[in-house]
C-alpha cells in the first residue's frame, strides 16, 4: 500500500515497517524521493530568481515528474512568485497535484 506521497528514506531502512510521515498511512513499500528531485526544485528556484522563466519552468517540471510533491512550498516559494502568473505554472500544479 502506498499513499502516493514521495518520501525520503534512509538507505537500508526496513521499508516494510514505516509509515508516511505526512499522512501516517502504513506502507508495504515507500517511494524514495531522489536527491536529484530536490536539486531540480532548487534549480527551478535559482533560475526563477535569475529571471530565467523558461529554465525555471523546465526544472520545476522535471522535479515534479521525478516525485517532488511539496506543493505548498512550490506555491509559497518567494523565488517562484514570478512564475505564478504564467498559465504553464498553473498547468503544472494541476497536472502533478492530480497524480
Amino acid at each position: 500500500m502506498s499513499c502516493g506521497h514521495a518520501h525520503e528514506v534512509a538507505e537500508g531502512a526496513d521499508l516494510g515497517r514505516v509509515a508516511c510521515p505526512r499522512c501516517g498511512a502504513p506502507h508495504d513499500r515507500m517511494v524514495q524521493l531522489r536527491a536529484a528531485d530536490h536539486e531540480g526544485y532548487a534549480r527551478a528556484c535559482a533560475r526563477a530568481a535569475a529571471g530565467d522563466r523558461e529554465g525555471a519552468l523546465k526544472a520545476l517540471e522535471e522535479a515534479l515528474a521525478g516525485g517532488y510533491d511539496d506543493f505548498e512550498r512550490v506555491e509559497s516559494e518567494r523565488a517562484l512568485s514570478g512564475l505564478r502568473a504564467d498559465p504553464r505554472f498553473a498547468d503544472l500544479m494541476k497536472r502533478y497535484r492530480s497524480r
